[in-house]
């Protein structure tokens, strides 16, 4: 159970880093097959060094991106499932689950419901959890 819990609580995290990064090119930019100095990727994204480090470090632990030993990143083969997130996912973070449970009507979870239908295309475990922790 404490599993779980812990898998929630870093997608809770983990999907709005990797989708700020998809919204300012990240994934663009490392798609080529050269590594990129941080510092180049800084400047060229124009964003901050260490929340730009710390996006890095964790898609670097999802085994998204490699860093080499001259501070050069690139994308791995299994980087291309942050396609699969869905756009606006974040619109669940912000449903009022408290109203959901309070009232005796039936709400429907109109996104929600889509969103578990669809998790069947999702090939990493981890990433549906972290998916379900948006609920």
């Amino acid at each position: 159970m404490l599993t779980i819990l812990n898998n929630y609580s870093h997608g809770y995290v983990t999907i709005p880093v990797i989708l700020a990064c998809k919204k300012q090119g990240l994934f663009n930019k490392l798609g080529t097959e050269t590594p990129i100095p941080f510092t180049i990727l800084a400047k060229e994204l124009k964003a901050n060094d260490g929340y730009l480090r710390v996006a890095l470090h964790m898609l670097e632990s999802l085994n998204w991106v490699y860093k080499n030993h001259n501070d050069e990143y690139t994308l791995t083969p299994g980087s291309n499932i942050y396609q699969q997130i869905p756009r606006d996912i974040m619109k669940l973070m912000s449903y009022p689950m408290d109203k959901y449970f309070k009232q005796k009507k039936d709400i429907a979870l109109k996104n929600g419901l889509n969103y578990q239908e669809s998790v069947g295309i999702f090939r990493i475990r981890c990433l549906l959890n972290f998916l379900m922790a948006c609920l």
